[in-house]
C-alpha cells in the first residue's frame, strides 16, 4: 500500500511540475520519468552482482527514484560512494 501511495504521489508531483512548466503532455512525461527512475533503480540492483554496488529497496530510495527519476538514482549512487 505504501508503494502505491509513493508512486501516486510521485506521478502527481511530476505531472504538476511539468504542467506548470508548460509541457504539452505532462501526464505522459511524468509517467516516463517515474518509470525511468524505478527501472534505473531496478537495473542497479539487478547488476549488483557484477558491479558490487547495491541500493536498498527501502521506501525512501523508491520515493527518491520515483520523484527524481534517473538523475535521482545517479545521485543516490554518488552519495553512497561518497559516504562509504
Amino acid at each position: 500500500m505504501l508503494f502505491v501511495c509513493i508512486l501516486g504521489a510521485a506521478f502527481a508531483f511530476c505531472a504538476a511540475v511539468l504542467r506548470w512548466g508548460g509541457s504539452s503532455r505532462p501526464f505522459l512525461r511524468a509517467a516516463l520519468s517515474v518509470c525511468g527512475g524505478l527501472a534505473a533503480l531496478f537495473a542497479v540492483n539487478l547488476l549488483s552482482g557484477l558491479t558490487g554496488v547495491r541500493l536498498p529497496a527501502a521506501p525512501l530510495s523508491i520515493a527518491g527514484a520515483a520523484f527524481l527519476g534517473i538523475p535521482g538514482v545517479i545521485l543516490m549512487l554518488l552519495l553512497q560512494c561518497f559516504f562509504s
